[in-house]
């Protein structure tokens, strides 16, 4: 793996109150973790599985990546899965939230069902 540095959330970090916010901190993790590689171009594409043109994008702050690439993204970054995962905590006083079920059709059989 690239040499990774290990770096801790701050305490108190602040959640993002748009998606904009949300974005510029997701690309700035971005540029500070792969900007300064030779060919940072190549080995985000490679790491998200998306164009050159796409990660050109990321490294230029033009575009953050969204859903199936920001998770590849998270996986080879502890410092992002880690910022992903306090975004995902309920906030002081807010209820958990209720799990949510699923009705299957009729017709779908579970596997292992007769």
């Amino acid at each position: 793996m690239l040499g990774l540095v290990k770096r801790q959330l701050p305490s108190g970090f602040a959640r993002p109150a748009n998606k904009a916010e949300f974005d510029k901190t997701v690309l700035g993790m971005i540029h500070e973790r792969w900007a300064h590689y030779k060919g940072a171009r190549k080995l985000l594409a490679r790491a998200v599985e998306c164009t050159p043109r796409t990660a050109d994008n990321y490294l230029g702050a033009e575009h953050a990546p969204l859903g199936y690439n920001l998770m590849l993204l998270a996986r080879k970054d502890a410092f992002l899965r880690s910022y992903l995962t306090e975004m995902m905590q309920p906030e002081a006083g807010e209820d958990a939230p209720e799990q949510m079920t699923m009705q299957l059709p009729r017709n779908l059989r579970l596997v292992g069902e007769p």
